[in-house]
């Protein structure tokens, strides 16, 4: 699948898969921008609407190569090819994957919630 969470928080999004170029790419076209795929299950990232992620690490080959798409974005949603933004750092522009890694770094997770029903457990 190319997406895997590791031990100490982040998330790793693998856009190769055996030198293969996955397609993971930047949608602004909607109102929201988003991280599109036709292949990555965004919801095997466990993130949730309004928790914060932060896209793109150190290494060249590790975030998007227009600065706009990388950094600290809030999640507005999350379905399996899609993972749409609310707010982010800078204006997010559209961009296609190429054979990259693309990191994405969660936090832990703290939700204040008033009705009982949309707990989990």
């Amino acid at each position: 699948m190319g997406l895997r969470r590791l031990d100490d928080g982040r998330c790793e999004l693998s856009v190769e898969d055996d030198g293969v170029g996955l397609p993971v790419d930047v949608d602004v076209a909607s109102t929201f921008p988003a991280l599109t795929s036709t292949t990555t299950d965004f919801t095997d990232l466990g993130v949730i609407p309004g928790e914060w992620v932060y896209i793109g690490g150190e290494l060249a080959a590790s975030f998007f190569d227009t600065a706009a798409n990388n950094g600290f974005k809030r999640v507005r949603t999350v379905v399996a090819a899609r993972l749409e933004f609310d707010k982010s750092d800078l204006a997010m522009v559209i961009e296609a994957g190429a054979d990259e890694t693309i990191e994405i770094y969660l936090g832990r997770v703290l939700k204040n919630e008033t009705d009982a029903s949309t707990l989990i457990t």
